[in-house]
């Protein structure tokens, strides 16, 4: 379970969407919606033997079904799709859409599959800037039409952007296994990356990169220790241990804030049966004190709100000051609109 809270998709978490891809530019396209320009053509062979980009000759048009695994949008229109064609596919696709999703690109190949889909994730800082994260890190300036591998192993976590930065943890240990992350970082427009000069101090376990804007970010994972929060304001050069909210009975933590400022922190526990003991912590003032909004009683706090047990959160996500959405494992989503108090599906 921890490897899939690792790889959430932040904006909404592991949401599988099944397209049919279009014919690449020079097909018909639906009446009144423009085609859509190829990110590029295919490459064959495995990007783990490929340190740099490389290009196959044009694919024809993919008829199968396209499991996209995780879906990055810059605005309503530009977004980019990481799957593959079928659910058992062995190969990594992006695929590109320009008209808000009622049309797609024929995929380029990046990366081997993982095989746990919740291991993929794909990010766009921009039109040609873009990163996917799975068995390895791989990186586009040219909007997807080649992609770079980082040349490093292990598992990668979704990128995020802080200032001028691309940030990513990276777990250089094999599938099932704990290990302590590490921070990766890369200047944008790059595509090379290189340990942080400072690393947080996390122990082994999960952790998911938050993005505030500017120069803040935070760290929430877990460990057999507790759950974990760790704070910069200053782009990484340090690194602070916020006041953590979570009981020591719920060593989980996952956390979602817009500006900084509003953050929200689901504390959890080990799921059991298909429930999870949970409580969901608001702060208003950067992390620096916490009001429990909601809690599902059991080994954590005692129950306030209308946050159930039924199912362990894989993403947390907010859409403004005052509501968010959690993805709730074989549940689906549950959203709230009162500062996280009440839940409804």
């Amino acid at each position: 379970m921890w490897r899939r809270l690792l790889f959430v998709v932040a904006a909404a978490a592991i949401v599988f969407v099944v397209f049919r891809l279009v014919e690449p530019v020079g097909g018909p396209a639906p009446t009144g919606t423009p085609p859509v320009a190829s990110p590029g053509s295919a490459s064959s062979g495995s990007p783990r033997n490929r340190p740099s980009a490389t290009r196959s000759p044009a694919a024809g048009p993919r008829v199968a079904p396209v499991t996209f695994d995780s879906v990055s949008f810059i605005d309503a229109r530009d977004g980019w799709a990481a799957g593959g064609a079928g659910r058992s596919a062995p190969e990594l696709l992006v695929s590109r859409t320009s008209d808000g999703g009622r049309t797609w690109s024929a995929g380029v190949a990046v990366a081997p599959r993982p095989p746990d889909p919740s291991q993929v994730a794909v990010r766009f800082a921009s039109l040609t800037q873009g990163w996917v994260s799975a068995l390895g890190l791989f990186s586009t300036t040219d909007g997807g039409a080649t992609w770079h591998s980082a040349g490093q192993a292990g598992w990668v976590g979704p990128v995020v952007v802080t200032g001028a930065t691309a940030w990513a943890l990276q777990y250089p240990c094999g599938p099932g296994e704990q290990c302590t992350p590490r921070l990766l970082t890369s200047p944008l427009g790059s595509v090379t990356w290189v340990p942080a000069a400072r690393q947080p101090a996390l122990p082994a376990g999960p952790a998911t990169l938050v993005s505030a804007g500017g120069s803040v970010a935070f760290i929430a994972g877990s460990s057999t220790g507790g759950a974990v929060l760790l704070k910069t304001t200053d782009g990484g050069a340090t690194w602070a241990v916020p006041p953590n909210p979570c009981p020591a009975s719920l060593t989980g933590a996952t956390l979602a804030t817009l500006d900084g400022t509003r953050v929200w922190v689901a504390c959890t526990g080990r799921s059991q049966d298909e429930a999870q003991d949970k409580a969901l912590y608001v702060s208003a003032d950067g992390g620096d004190s916490w009001k429990l909004a909601a809690s599902t009683g059991g080994n954590g706090p005692p129950a306030v709100g209308s946050l159930g047990s039924a199912g362990a959160v894989l993403g947390l996500t907010l859409s403004g000051p005052s509501s968010g959405f959690l993805v709730l494992a074989g549940y689906g989503v549950v959203r709230s609109t009162d500062g996280g108090v009440s839940w409804n599906a």
